[in-house]
């Protein structure tokens, strides 16, 4: 999996010292999404750890006002 680099030490902490967030996100055929990688930033910008939200991609959306929700949805979409 192309994911597996970011287990290396050295880029791992090239990412993490990185402002903000980064992220690689699955989105399939069938509308199920999941995070492949979240950087530790999540937590200070999110409030859930990164491995929470790789476990549960719901717990990253949890914040986001319901009423928001199908416009980011269409978003994603179109990205």
């Amino acid at each position: 999996m192309f994911s597996d680099i970011y287990k290396d030490r050295r880029v791992s902490l090239l990412i993490n010292s990185l402002p903000g967030a980064f992220l690689i996100y699955k989105l399939d055929v069938n509308g199920e999404d999941s995070l492949l990688f979240l950087s530790e930033s999540a937590e200070e910008l999110w409030g859930v750890s990164h491995k929470d939200a790789i476990e549960d991609i719901d717990k990253l959306w949890a914040p986001i006002y319901t009423e928001d929700l199908p416009k980011m949805a269409k978003s994603i979409q179109k990205s």
